[in-house]
């Protein structure tokens, strides 16, 4: 027996892959077999950048402008869905050019395009591909540490209170992205990218109850929207699928920056041996008024209605509840809160999936396509009942 000591929001897995989590300085015991949980990788605390942001660069970063980085700016100008050959070999430059960065959201924007051009070539060898996934790795992992020093040396008002989890999140979803292009996603990587994406909700789940512990409604916001998205993720990925699953959006497509309707949060991924069939966008909140609706053009998932039950709205209790079944402990109402989320989902997305194309909306080639949702709204009445 022996003693760890939490240096950041670690977490601990025992035998079954429930994941307790240890705040910084807590100790907890344990046996010489189980050890913190880092996905393999050191995700969180890590040291190791080689080239830090000057306070003046952090404070003067400007999302918003994308006249700041040119080539940032191209990226973001790109249409929000998952391109083709020709738009695949820009996304490569565009990471080349953005890789050696040293401000997170530069750099984890470098590793989406690589990760999307990895997915989307059809003209070079897949070991080649698989070599461009492990560069989106990398770039990943360092945006991450570089995201975790603004975070600590920024003024409160340049502080991304959910970002590190947000990079963490798409580090997680790497087995099945690398599943993809190689033409077969193993069990394995399936249980894998659902336990990390687990274990990383429940890390902004800590942080949401320190941030409303401290009255920090700005960093509470933040991490509440998060843990519905990872919910809507967590809700469908638990049905373990090889086929059909859900990532987070690419950089650019988590932006209200340049086509607007084409905002989304998460894809949902039907693919076969490798193949690319569908990605249906998916905009997650917590509540949706008539503006939301007339804005996305994705599919509108709403965490406290649709992911939620009656008197358990925040994201914590849907969270603990699919913990709870994928532990093998839970009670009678847990069951149902998790069973009752992944329904919906896959029953909205699936009446989605039958809605009319908006054609005008991007290239009829590609294959992330939104949809008339009127016929959505007729199925699941849920979806129009509106708040002001």
């Amino acid at each position: 027996m022996g003693e760890v000591v939490a240096t950041g929001f670690d977490t601990m897995r025992d035998g079954k892959g429930h994941s307790p989590l240890l705040p910084p300085g807590q100790v907890a015991p344990f046996e010489r077999s189980e050890a913190p949980v880092d996905f393999d990788r050191s995700f969180f605390f890590g040291e190791g950048v080689d080239e830090l942001p000057s306070l003046d660069e952090i404070i003067s970063f400007d999302p918003t402008d994308l006249t700041q980085n040119a080539t940032y700016g191209r990226y973001m100008r790109m249409h929000k869905v998952f391109v083709g050959n020709r738009g695949a070999k820009q996304l490569e430059h565009i990471y080349q050019e953005l890789r050696d960065e040293h401000l997170p959201t530069y750099v984890s924007a470098a590793g989406w395009a690589a990760a999307e051009s990895a997915l989307r070539r059809d003209d070079v060898s897949v070991d080649a591909r698989l070599h461009l996934m492990d560069e989106a790795e990398e770039t990943w992992c360092r945006a991450l540490r570089l995201q975790e020093y603004v975070d600590d040396v920024a003024p409160p008002d340049k502080i991304g209170y959910a970002d590190k989890l947000r990079i963490a999140l798409d580090l997680a979803i790497l087995p099945l992205l690398r599943g993809i292009v190689a033409g077969h996603i193993l069990q394995e990587d399936i249980d894998k990218a659902f336990l990390d994406c687990l274990n990383i909700a429940q890390i902004n789940a800590v942080y949401s109850d320190l941030a409303k512990k401290e009255g920090n409604n700005e960093a509470l916001a933040a991490h509440n929207g998060f843990g519905h998205e990872c919910n809507a993720l967590l809700a469908l990925n638990r049905m373990r699928s090889p086929t059909l699953f859900v990532i987070p959006a690419m950089a650019r497509a988590d932006s209200g920056l340049w086509y607007r309707r084409q905002t989304h949060d998460l894809l949902v991924i039907n693919q076969k041996h490798g193949q690319l069939r569908s990605a249906t966008p998916v905009e997650v909140k917590a509540v949706a008024t008539l503006r939301d609706r007339k804005r996305y053009h994705a599919l509108i998932v709403r965490g406290k209605m649709h992911l939620s039950i009656e008197g358990k709205q925040a994201p914590r209790h849907t969270l603990d509840a699919i913990a709870a079944v994928h532990s093998g402990g839970a009670d009678e109402e847990e069951e149902y809160i998790a069973r009752r989320a992944t329904d919906r989902f896959v029953n909205m997305a699936r009446d989605y999936f039958a809605c009319q194309t908006l054609g005008d909306m991007v290239s009829r080639h590609s294959i992330t396509i939104f949809r008339d949702s009127k016929r959505l709204h007729t199925a699941q009445p849920a979806v129009a009942e509106l708040v002001a």
